[in-house]
């Protein structure tokens, strides 16, 4: 087994390796609609936490379910990945529930494979971390990130001519039980240790265990954002539907869009469920919204678990 595979069992024994983030990352990316997201990257706190090494380092995407936090994370990623920044990314699952260990595992070895590629050096001395420490715990976790990230700091900052930046992207710990877990012993502590280095990225629902811990930081609310990408979702969903029926009089004057972006309220798992629903639906234009007031629901509050 050589140096880098032995680094790599020891960073995830029992669960799946990166390859499974970056398959999420693709499957959302699969989802966004052609010139959504977009308002981010003009953003003054997006723009400001990627760029300015002033900023605060940690940046909080809040939003309520269904807003598309996950996607607009997703585009963030790739899009720092467009700009040859490192970026290492980890999905929460409420259906797949992992240990802060875990989940920190994930994190490091895509930041080992990422230094591995410009080093293969750098996998000895991990090795020798793993020696020490036979079964990661978060405390030999963050021993291996020390290292990691300072290895980050000797090769980017003499590949680059200055100071080199690590991107964490954490999206959905509102979906783990112990949902402070992976930000309070592991990410923080980072944070602490290279404030210059890291910029991290929480993309979640409010909770209060969430806001006592990110109420300090920059806060995008995504509901104020989110109307404008919902509307060309519609269209797009409407024109596949039926082109024709899109230019129905009252469709392309405006009735029955704006009433629609009304229902929907900035909301994208709403936006599909109209979507599916006059897909499967046969009726003419006129009867849309009669039929919608009497078979959806008004809110996905009680929809979504």
């Amino acid at each position: 087994m050589s140096y880098q595979d032995r680094v790599k069992k020891w960073l995830v024994p029992h669960v799946a390796n990166d390859a499974s983030q970056y398959e999420q990352l693709d499957s959302l990316l699969r989802t966004r609609v052609p010139g959504s997201c977009t308002w981010l990257f003009q953003h003054d706190p997006f723009r400001r936490w990627l760029c300015d090494n002033d900023a605060p380092p940690l940046l909080w995407i809040e939003g309520q379910p269904g807003l598309g936090k996950s996607v607009l994370c997703s585009t963030a990623i790739q899009h720092a990945l467009s700009l040859k920044m490192c970026t290492i990314f980890y999905y929460c699952r409420f259906d797949t529930q992992r240990t802060v260990v875990q989940a920190a595992g994930c994190l490091l070895e895509q930041l080992f494979d990422h230094l591995c590629r410009k080093d293969e050096r750098i996998a000895h001395a991990a090795v020798d971390i793993t020696k020490k420490i036979s079964n990661p715990t978060t405390e030999g976790l963050l021993t291996m990130a020390n290292y990691l990230i300072r290895e980050l700091q000797r090769i980017e900052a003499s590949d680059l001519g200055q100071p080199p930046k690590l991107l964490i992207f954490i999206d959905g710990p509102d979906e783990e039980l112990r949902e402070e877990e992976i930000l309070g012993p592991f990410v923080f502590k980072l944070l602490e240790e290279f404030p210059s280095v890291l910029r991290v990225w929480v993309s979640s629902r409010r909770s209060q265990r969430l806001y006592s811990l990110l109420k300090r930081y920059p806060t995008i609310c995504l509901k104020e954002h989110t109307s404008l990408d919902v509307r060309t979702y519609l269209e797009t969903a409407m024109h596949e539907i039926d082109e024709e029926w899109c230019d129905e009089d009252n469709f392309a004057d405006g009735v029955i869009l704006p009433k629609l972006l009304q229902r929907c309220q900035g909301n994208f798992l709403f936006a599909r469920f109209l979507a599916d629903f006059i897909k499967e639906e046969s009726f003419r234009p006129n009867e849309l919204l009669q039929k919608i007031q009497e078979k959806l629901p008004a809110n996905l509050s009680n929809t979504y678990q």
